[in-house]
This record gives C-alpha cells, structure tokens and sequence, in this order.
C-alpha cells in the first residue's frame, strides 16, 4: 500500500539474521520428514510451538506449498485439545485479512490430527529476535502496526487471540507480517473457555495481569500481550521473568513496568512511552481499542521518518540475549 506507515521494505530487513533457528528445526527421529501425510509431502521441519511441531510440505500433485500444524501426540490423546486444534481452525479459517495467516483445513490421519495452513517464506519472530539481540524501533513499530492491523480485523469479528507473542507472529521476505495460532482465541460470543487448554500452553510473560488474576479477558488483554511483545523487539527481552504465572501475578502487583528505554538505549523515549501504554497494568489506562494504537504508532513513524536508527549486532550463537 502506498505512503503505508507499516510498510517493510527490504531495506529494513538488510543486515539482520534473517533465518529460523537451528535449535526450531532439529528433529532427531521424526518420522514425518521425507513422508507423507494425507494429500501432503512433507518436506522439512520448520519448528516447534506449544500445540505441536510444524512442517514445510507441497501438495503431491500441485507442488503448491503449503505449512503443515501436526498436533502434538502428548495432546492428541485429550479430547479438550482435539477439540481446541479442530475449532481453532475454524475460527482462523474465518479470517481473511493480509497479516492473519491463513488456515485452509483440518484433517486427521490415523492418530494424527493435522491443519493445513498458508506458507509464508520467512522467520518467526522469536527467531528474528534471538538471532539479532534486539530490533531496529522503526521495524519494530512497523511490525507492531502490521499485527495490530491483523488483531483490530479479528477483534471486529467477535475473535480474541488471547496469546500473542513472538512465537505467534511471522515475518515474511517480502516485507508481510502475519499473526498465526489461534489456539486459545476466544469467540466472545460463546460461553465456553480454554482454561484447561491456556494453563498448559499459554507463556505468562505475555499474559496481561488481569488474565493471571482469572478475571474475564477483553481486546485490552491483546492489547497487554502486543505491548509485551514489542517490549521484547526492542529490548531482547521480556520485560518480567518468573517460574510460574502466580509468581509473576504477584511481581505484577509490586513492580512497575520498565521502560524498554532502560534495557536499550537506542530506544526513543516516545517509542518507549507507547510501548508502556500497551503494557500498563490497569486495563483502563492503556490504549482501548486497535485503532487508537494504531494511530499513536503511525504518528510516531511519520515523526521519526528522517532520524537515524541504530542496528543491532547479530549474534553468532542463535542463543537468546
């Protein structure tokens, strides 16, 4: 889109470590590599997440490419997670809009259970950020746009993501950034919860306090999780570290959210100030709705078009910072 704030040029991916992570991909033993699955050629692992390990896999008779979502044989034998991997692909597949990946079917293959998604060329974030410390801001924000994009177009349609992290999101090469797993979303409009499900899966470090806390989750919780993100683009970091999600509660109520600024000085101290915003521990002091954190972030683009940016320093290791 022209003039479009958002918008990734290759230019502000040139220089970083733009490949998915050894450790994402080694799969000693997987059976699946080199085989098939129902109409599906499994090529190449692509990486792990809660729900389960994902493929790179082209169609047997098209050779169109597609991503394959194997359910974990740990969850496969749980009617709740059978349950949540088949409705979160009917609610992904409800959604058609440029930063959701798109979900095309869920099929099942003896114990298998499996979903068939877009392929996107390119990284998870959590790959993009461990390979390269930390994020250019105006990439960053650029990200964060596009996702937030992607979250205002779910939340219109009655669909709370309720664990958006950098596990969660993609960059594409061509510049595209698109919000993937579902599998805790919640379709406002129902009774029914992931309780059992999210206290397996979920990553606290991401939760908003009120989701630690058991109160009822609205489009601020995503709002939270978007801003814990970001926090992590800019810094390498999360901004809290905890063993469980009740310590982490507790942590919450005692400490003030840092500013991404202390962790990285190259941050701008308006940039920083968005992000806490997001973060803040009381829903009602925070953005309200999509539209009002999209506007803040295009504003601050278009103020910050002529700055200079400091680069990260790619790591060598693939480690985390």
């Amino acid at each position: 889109m022209k003039n479009d704030p958002f918008a990734i040029t290759p230019e502000d991916l040139k220089g970083l470590r733009f490949e998915i992570l050894e450790s994402e991909t080694l799969a000693p033993g997987d059976t699946l590599v080199g085989g098939r699955l129902g109409k599906f050629r499994i090529v190449k692992r692509l990486g792990i997440g809660g729900w389960g390990v994902a493929y790179f896999a082209r169609h047997v008779i098209t050779e169109r490419p597609f991503t394959i979502k194997v359910l974990a044989e740990s969850l496969a034998s749980s009617t709740v997670f059978v349950r949540r991997f088949v409705k979160e692909a009917k609610i992904t597949a409800q959604l058609d809009h440029q930063n959701v990946r798109q979900v095309f079917d869920v099929d099942q293959e003896q114990d298998r259970y499996y979903m068939v998604m877009e392929y996107v060329d390119g990284v998870g974030l959590q790959s993009l950020i461990q390979g390269n410390r930390f994020l250019p801001p105006r990439l960053a924000a650029r990200i964060a746009g596009q996702v937030s994009r992607g979250l205002l177009y779910a939340h219109e349609r009655g669909i709370l993501h309720r664990d958006v992290k950098p596990r969660n999101i993609l960059v594409g090469r061509n510049g595209l950034v698109k919000l993937t797993d579902f599998g805790l979303a919640k379709v406002l409009e129902e009774e029914e919860d992931v309780t059992q499900a999210a206290g397996v899966l979920e990553t606290p470090e991401f939760q908003s306090p009120e989701h630690l806390a058991g109160w009822d989750s609205d489009v601020k919780a995503d709002i939270y999780g978007l801003g814990a993100t970001f926090f992590c683009m800019l810094t390498g970091e999360v901004p809290f570290r905890a063993p469980d999600k009740y310590t982490l509660a507790q942590i919450l109520e005692t400490q003030e959210t840092p500013s991404p600024q202390e962790r990285n000085s190259a941050v701008p101290g308006p940039l920083a100030q968005i992000v806490m915003n997001m973060m803040n521990h009381y829903p009602f002091l925070r953005h309200q709705n999509w539209a009002e954190a999209i506007d803040e972030l295009s504003r601050w683009l278009e103020r910050s078009a002529d700055k200079p940016v400091a680069l990260p320093t790619p790591r060598t290791d693939g480690q985390p910072s």
